[in-house]
């Protein structure tokens, strides 16, 4: 498998918290909104994407995140980010699965932005997955 890269040019969104229904119904993540938006990043991965054939693979990412006035970050966890970008790989079919099988490793880096957007690499070359994680220890 040759190295994948997408820059995505909207914002991400994290994984919503599973909402129970009050009729103890089914819980659902999250508003037609979020389930939009997972489409929508589920389409274009698929347009943009060849499927994996050779396995394991890794997953370098790169959230381009606008700070507040502050300096601070929007309130919400890093995996719950990663977590709806592997669900859509997966979903469009460019992984078969997500379990450590098929996807071996994450990095994972938080940047300031003047816009949000995201970005990311699939690639099997486990040697070019540690430079990225050793880049971000520097």
């Amino acid at each position: 498998m040759a190295t994948q890269h997408l820059i995505i040019p909207f914002a991400s969104r994290p994984q919503p918290r599973p909402q129970l229904k009050r009729n103890g119904g089914k819980a659902h993540y999250g508003s037609q909104e979020f389930m939009d938006f997972k489409l929508k990043l589920t389409n274009l991965i698929r347009c943009k994407f060849q499927p994996v054939r050779i396995y394991p693979v890794y997953l370098m990412t790169k959230y381009h995140i606008k700070v507040d006035k502050n300096g601070h970050y929007p309130k919400s966890d890093v995996d719950n980010h990663q977590k709806v970008l592997i669900d859509c790989i997966v979903q469009a079919g460019i992984l078969t699965d997500d379990n450590m099988n098929y996807l071996r490793g994450t990095v994972t880096e938080v940047i300031d932005s003047t816009s949000d957007m995201f970005e990311f690499i699939l690639t099997d070359d486990p040697k070019k997955a540690m430079l990225a994680f050793f880049a971000l220890l520097e």
